[in-house]
């Protein structure tokens, strides 16, 4: 009877620390610092709210909720950019004054705290790339920013105004600034004349996209350069031409006005995606520049007004403010959706903006320029959702010149947003799962191991117990405990 009593007791003390090292196995993956708990993904929307601007607003787009409501006095927030993780913004702020002043702000997210501030105007002396002349271009404006995927760097990139052929052309200036030191890049590299450009910095080098400002004249749609991040060299180059040159008619339209351009650059696991206003894709690798696969235009229509990549498909929103799904293995246009508008016919107008895919891919967000709200699209039925949030600032020059609203998946991983078709994730329920298996196998283990080395301790005891201590095998349970030895519950 001791014997059976002392290997209840080990059991039952066995099976509470199975029961506590469970426990701290499935805290240590949903702490805050683990990597299961970092790639579960918290979307962001950063927004201008109000009749006239006057506040900006962090929100959720997946419930709506607001998160913090900023007081913008002035209007001198003009631009956005988020990282992807969601917790930081660079943001552009005019003081204004005799003599306007532009600043570069960090600042942490929902609670809006001030971590860096430095001038605009502060930024270091531009450095020719072949073909440019750094003393000819004057005035440069903070156009696009790009975070690094650990939020330790800010690519930046600026347009300064340039003479070509007698006519001022913007002119594309990169550099970067580091966020832990608090410095600019020591370069500021002049890629030469561009009319937008899309930044991806990488560890070692920094991946720019700069579209054309006269595809007709040069015969090429954007040029791709690689740069390297510590001194701003250029690494390597890549000319983009489109596969299927034209003058083509706006979107419902017959009469031919202009050739296609690049209207998105987005990354899609390893690769640069660039597409068209005609919905030509053009694939790069990001290590060679190499150019990898090239996509015919899916129509012969200026199309495409801005667009997302997800897993499986890329939605484009078009000018006549329609949605495009688009399967990638395919490439070919699945379904078509159109948005309301209040004048389907006015193809220069917009009514709506597409801000972001949901990280998990099952839907878009969408903000109605009109009512000024926030809605989802459901990739799967087609439908749209009834307003999320609304008072947003959405007036065409805020949308258009200055690029709001600004979305974030709320992930530092490419792959949790863009992942490619043929890579999965191992999700956190997985990884839980996995390891909880292998704490359970374990414990089993050890739980045989000290079972069978405690009954031979214990039959070793018994046999030194004189024979008149020994309680007799079959004598009834004491009084307070169940047949099987165990308290009622237990």
């Amino acid at each position: 009877m001791l014997y059976g009593s002392v290997t209840r007791s080990a059991s039952h003390l066995l099976a509470r620390l199975w029961i506590a090292l469970a426990l701290v196995v499935m805290l240590a993956l949903a702490s805050p610092g683990s990597p299961a708990a970092a790639t579960d993904p918290k979307p962001v929307v950063v927004a201008l709210s109000g009749s006239d601007a006057e506040e900006v607003a962090i929100l959720d787009p997946r419930s709506g909720t607001v998160f913090n409501r900023v007081p913008n006095r002035g209007q001198v927030v003009m631009q956005v950019f988020l990282a992807p993780t969601g917790d930081l913004a660079a943001v552009k702020v005019i003081e204004e004054g005799p003599t306007p002043r532009e600043y570069l702000e960090i600042r942490t997210l929902p609670d809006w705290t001030l971590r860096t501030r430095v001038s605009l105007g502060a930024i270091p002396p531009l450095q020719p790339s072949e073909g440019t002349t750094p003393g000819l271009v004057r005035d440069p404006q903070l156009a696009f920013a790009s975070f690094s995927s650990d939020a330790r760097e800010v690519a930046l990139a600026f347009f300064a105004t340039g003479e070509v052929a007698g006519w001022d052309v913007p002119h594309l200036v990169v550099t970067s600034f580091d966020l832990p030191s608090g410095q600019w890049a020591g370069w500021a590299r002049l890629l030469g004349p561009a009319d937008y450009a899309w930044l991806f910095p990488f560890h070692d080098r920094l991946i720019v996209v700069a579209r054309s400002v006269l595809p007709l004249r040069t015969d090429q749609v954007a040029t791709v350069y690689a740069l390297d991040r510590t001194s701003g060299a250029v690494l390597g180059t890549q000319p983009i031409q489109h596969p299927a040159p034209g003058i083509l008619p706006p979107r419902g339209q017959t009469v031919p006005s202009t050739t296609a351009s690049i209207t998105g650059a987005m990354m899609h696991g390893d690769e640069l995606v660039l597409l068209t206003t005609d919905v030509a894709r053009i694939v790069l690798a990001t290590d060679s520049l190499r150019i990898q696969r090239v996509d015919p235009p899916l129509t012969r229509e200026l199309t495409a007004r801005s667009a997302v990549l997800l897993r499986d498909r890329l939605v484009v929103q078009s000018m006549l403010d329609e949605l495009l799904v688009v399967d990638l293995d395919a490439w070919a246009v699945r379904s078509t959706y159109q948005l309301p508008r209040p004048d389907p016919e006015a193809y220069w107008t917009f009514s709506w903006v597409l801000v972001g895919a949901d990280p998990e891919g099952h839907w878009i967000y969408l903000a109605d320029i009109g009512e000024g709200c926030l809605r989802r699209w459901d990739l799967d039925t087609l439908e749209l959702s009834t307003p999320l949030a609304c008072g947003l600032d959405l007036r065409p020059e805020w949308v258009m010149y200055y690029g709001w609203p600004a979305f974030a998946p709320g992930t530092s991983e490419a792959t949790a947003t863009l992942p490619a078709p043929a890579r999965q994730r191992t999700g956190t329920v997985g990884v839980a799962a996995l390891a909880l298996g292998a704490v359970s196998l374990l414990a089993v283990l050890a739980l045989l191991v000290a079972s069978s080395t405690l009954r031979r301790s214990v039959t070793s005891v018994c046999s030194r117990i004189p024979a008149w201590a020994r309680l007799p095998r079959n004598a009834p349970p004491a009084q307070g405990t169940s047949p099987a030895g165990r308290s009622p519950g237990t």
